[in-house]
């Protein structure tokens, strides 16, 4: 009697069989200026920069040399000595910071991060 009535549990509950949930709401983001490194598919050695903003979807990153619009990215992001961020991503957006430097930010959209050892990575 007692398992005939308790018997719809034994399936579980059916979010709890979902392997990955995704939130329509806009990801959390947190103010971070760590050292990154990032590279387009047309480059052959890293680029540098440093990171002002984070986020589970992506990133926005100053640099000398902004990479263009679209292009894919790896990303490398400094989270200590020799912690790391990796993630490919693509540039969604670029800005200019003004005057006669080349200089800009960039924001990445990262479908997902990594957690690794630097010297690994780069």
């Amino acid at each position: 009697m007692f398992s005939r009535r308790f018997a719809v549990f034994r399936r579980g509950i059916a979010l709890a069989q979902v392997t990955s949930v995704r939130s329509d709401q806009n990801p959390q983001s947190f103010e971070l200026h760590s050292p990154v490194w990032y590279r387009t598919s047309r480059d052959t050695a890293w680029r540098t920069g440093i990171s002002f903003c984070l986020s589970t979807r992506g990133a926005v990153i100053h640099t000398d040399d902004p990479p263009s619009v679209f292009d894919a990215v790896d990303v490398v992001i400094a989270i200590s000595d020799t912690g790391c961020l990796a993630g490919r991503g693509r540039v969604i957006r670029t800005q200019p910071s003004g005057g006669a430097s080349l200089s800009g930010d960039f924001s990445i959209a990262v479908d997902h991060y990594s957690i690794g050892h630097r010297d690994t990575v780069l």
